[in-house]
This record gives C-alpha cells, sequence and structure tokens, in this order.
C-alpha cells in the first residue's frame, strides 16, 4: 500500500510576498492535518536581490524550494509570465536534488 510518506506535494510560485505567505500558509495547513510526505515549492522569476534563505524557512519538517532560472525571458522569446509554471517544473524534475 501507499505510505504516509509517499506523498509528494510539488506547486510553482514566483518570489513576491504574496506567494511566500501562500507558500507558507499551504505547508503550516499540511502540518496541521499531519500531512507526513514532502512538500516542494518551485520558484521562478525571482530578482537578484530574493531573499532566499527566507524562502526556504517554514514551519513544515519536509518542505524543500527548488529555484529556477527566469524563463520568462529565455531563449530570445517575447516576456510571457507563464513560461516559469511549466519550464520550472521541468527544470525540478531534471535538477533536483534528490533526484525524482
Amino acid at each position: 500500500g501507499l505510505a504516509d510518506d509517499d506523498i509528494h506535494i510539488v506547486f510553482s510560485t514566483d518570489c513576491s510576498g504574496y506567494q511566500n505567505w501562500q507558500a507558507e500558509a499551504l505547508a503550516y495547513s499540511a502540518l496541521m492535518v499531519g500531512q507526513q510526505g514532502h512538500i516542494t515549492r518551485i520558484v521562478s522569476n525571482c530578482p537578484d536581490d530574493a531573499d532566499f534563505a527566507m524562502m526556504r524557512r517554514s514551519s513544515y519538517p519536509n518542505y524543500h524550494v527548488h529555484i529556477t532560472p527566469k524563463f520568462s525571458l529565455d531563449e530570445g522569446r517575447e516576456y510571457f509570465p507563464y513560461y516559469n509554471k511549466p519550464l520550472g517544473v521541468d527544470h525540478w524534475i531534471k535538477n533536483a536534488v534528490p533526484a525524482v
């Protein structure tokens, strides 16, 4: 059967303060209901001065943060912020530590 810690929640955000708050609300909710698995936040489109240490702090013990490049401006494309979602997940799958 499926063990309690076999569930891995993955979600994608940007670096805004609002998204930081939403990410921690999700993590805290998981903690309060007894979620045992891992939670990974994929963060894209961050400014150079982003506080990555703050993003990695969480009330949830199995919380991970994966920082991606800025895909919204990648490879000479026109600016389109929604490239960050699918390309961020792809980047995480290919570069996650530990591997997924």
